[in-house]
């Protein structure tokens, strides 16, 4: 986590994120596992499908179509998907909790996704097309 935290910060102070961007939506991230999860050994990355949103609209008497990219789309995913971790691994004695972290760099620094342009990530066989969802977990991982 310490490394991921000093990554990500380390963008903003180098200047490759915006403050006011930084201030507004970045700067909740919690690094650290959640009391509800206090002896959280893992950290659980999720890429969901996000199938292609298109939407049509009018704009000076032409009608204008334009896909939705997979971000602006409902939170329910992110809830189902923990939810069905959830139901993986209490059986098993485990717990999650949702992780408020920068999904995207880490997504890429577990190898997950890489970043193409504008800082979107792709997954192979999703392409752009997916939600990250991260949850902490008390599931050991294995040695990296």
């Amino acid at each position: 986590m310490g490394d991921l935290k000093e990554e990500f910060e380390g963008h903003f102070r180098q200047g490759l994120i915006n403050k006011e961007l930084y201030e507004t939506y970045l700067a909740g991230f919690t690094f650290s596992p959640p009391d509800s999860v206090p002896e959280a050994k893992s950290i659980i990355v999720v890429a969901v499908p996000e199938p292609r949103l298109s939407v049509a609209f009018a704009w000076n008497g032409e009608q204008v179509q334009t896909t939705i990219p997979p971000t602006y789309g409902e939170r329910k995913k992110d809830r189902r998907t923990r939810e069905r971790l959830t139901q993986a691994l209490e059986p098993a004695g485990y717990h999650i909790a949702k992780a408020t972290l920068p999904k995207k760099l880490l997504a890429v620094c577990s190898g997950l996704a890489t970043y193409g342009k504008n800082n979107i990530t792709y997954v192979p066989g999703l392409g752009s097309f997916h939600r990250l969802v991260a949850v902490y977990s008390d599931l050991p991982a294995p040695e990296d």
